[in-house]
Order: structure tokens, then C-alpha cells, then sequence
């Protein structure tokens, strides 16, 4: 960003005008002998390499970006879908006072509990429902679903199903 940056912002120049300016100055550089002709093209060399590297790291910038949009459109697609999954064939009991917990680890690590009947549990142990999570807004909730809508959330997002007893 120099003078001619400037005025030509200004609109006292335009880019004939820079160009024209560049080249004689050059001229008078070389004719003086303040640079020979070969420095002055090493130097012009250098500057189309510095213009062609940043235009190469903005373009490079830009593709992260839209990759980076790309996949948050993904993952809040995926969400979306088992939300619509989970909420179609949710499992979940209400607790009763004879519930008993049901521990499992999600996301993160932390390890969360659902109260479940004793009949649940066993379905949970023997593989033929399994627990799984879903985003609501910026909740995460845990339902019971049964295996064959686990094994559709699975191919959707693996790290969705929190709990699951098969191979």
C-alpha cells in the first residue's frame, strides 16, 4: 500500500498511469546506475512472486472457509435427521418409582444415567435397544431406540449411539 495506492483510491490516477510512473522510474534508476537492469528485473521478479504467493494463501483461505462451512452444514444436517429419527421411534420410559439407573458414557467422556424399568435394562444388556443422543437447540438429550433405527442412526453419525450391546 504506497502512494500510487493512494491517489489512485483518490482517483487521481488509474492503473495506466502507475504503470507508466513504475516504468520510467525504473528507467531513471537504471540510467543513473542506482540498479543495474538485472537487479531491477530480480526485484520486479520478486514482487510478481510476493503478489502470485498471496494470491495463492486468500485462495487457499477461502477454501478452508467453504470447507469449514461445508462440514457445519453436514453435521447440522446429520443432527437434524436423527432428531427426526430419534423422535419417530423413541423408546424412552417415563420413570417410574420402581426405576432403576442405567449408566453409560456420552459424548465427552462424562458418564450420564437414565432411569429405566428392570424389563429395559435387560433389552439394554441383551442388545435389542440401544441409547443414543440427540441435539435439541443447544440441549443434548439421551432416548432408547430400538436396533435397527440405532444401526440407521450409527450409518448416519457412529459417535450419535452412546450405548449399544452388538459387534
Amino acid at each position: 500500500m504506497g502512494l500510487g495506492d493512494a491517489l489512485k483510491r483518490a482517483g487521481l490516477v488509474d492503473d495506466k498511469d502507475l504503470r507508466r510512473a513504475k516504468r520510467e522510474r525504473k528507467r531513471e534508476e537504471i540510467a543513473s546506475g542506482l540498479i543495474t537492469k538485472q537487479e531491477s528485473e530480480q526485484k520486479l521478479e520478486a514482487e510478481r512472486r510476493a503478489r502470485h504467493d498471496a494470491e495463492l494463501a486468500r485462495r487457499e483461505e477461502q477454501r478452508a472457509h467453504e470447507r469449514a462451512r461445508e462440514e457445519a452444514r453436514r453435521l447440522d444436517e446429520a443432527r437434524h435427521r436423527i432428531g427426526q429419527i430419534v423422535g419417530a421411534n423413541d423408546a424412552t420410559e417415563r420413570p417410574s418409582r420402581f426405576a432403576r439407573p442405567f449408566y453409560f458414557v456420552a459424548r465427552g467422556g462424562k458418564v450420564r444415567k437414565l432411569l429405566v424399568s428392570d424389563e429395559m435394562a435387560a433389552r439394554l444388556s441383551a442388545g435389542r435397544v440401544a441409547i443414543v443422543e440427540r441435539a435439541e437447540g443447544d440441549a443434548t438429550e439421551h432416548a432408547i431406540v430400538d436396533r435397527a433405527t440405532a444401526e440407521r442412526i450409527d450409518a448416519i453419525d457412529p459417535d450419535a449411539v452412546r450405548f449399544a450391546c452388538w459387534d
